[in-house]
């Protein structure tokens, strides 16, 4: 499923112009249950975005790189994994509120059915994994590995889930961070 057209559907940023049909023209109009298999779908990726990040920081701890190089890239993957994980959480808290929340791996693979968090715990457990990658994610890549996390990603995705969470101080200095970055539109840093 495409989650970028079913998150357009259920927010003001698409607007349907074709008759669609079945469970798609459900979603745009508003009219679903609990059985939506799109809603199914979109929970079943999202908690394998979290089980995938999970298992690569399982596996670095494991791993225990010796060479400074690989030290380094290990705690990129780490980072990067952090911001996919929480970028994934966000969707479930925004989506459902108060979610089963696997912080490991080991977690994930000893029990299938952990009872919900409540929504606080999960923002909470977001925060956590954007603040740890902005420290470690680099400002930009080359062009070689465009479209990979940086450090202004998870800033503005931490900004993002403190509005959602009515924290408008922290939100407003989360946004005004200096990342580094040039900003695209005036070519200035931010």
């Amino acid at each position: 499923m495409n989650t970028t057209l079913f998150f357009d559907l259920l927010s003001f940023e698409a607007k349907k112009t074709s008759n669609m049909q079945g469970d798609m023209a459900q979603l745009a109009d508003y009219n679903f249950g609990p059985e939506q298999v799109q809603l199914t779908q979109l929970w079943q990726s999202l908690y394998r975005i979290i089980f995938r990040a999970n298992v690569v920081e399982d596996r670095a701890i494991a791993r225990n790189p010796t060479l400074e190089a690989d030290k380094t890239k290990v705690a990129q993957y780490v980072a990067e994994a952090k911001f996919l994980r929480a970028y994934a959480y966000f969707h479930l808290v925004s989506l459902w509120g108060g979610v089963p929340l696997y912080e490991t791996y080991n977690e994930t693979i000893t029990n299938n059915y952990i009872p919900r968090a409540t929504a606080a715990e999960v923002w909470a457990f977001i925060e956590k994994d954007l603040r740890d990658a902005q420290a470690v994610l680099p400002v930009a890549y080359g062009n070689a590995d465009l479209g990979r996390a940086t450090k202004g990603a998870a800033t503005a995705l931490l900004g993002r889930a403190l509005m959602f969470q009515k924290k408008w101080g922290p939100a407003q200095a989360a946004g005004e961070t200096d990342t580094g970055a040039l900003h695209v539109c005036a070519g200035e840093r931010l």
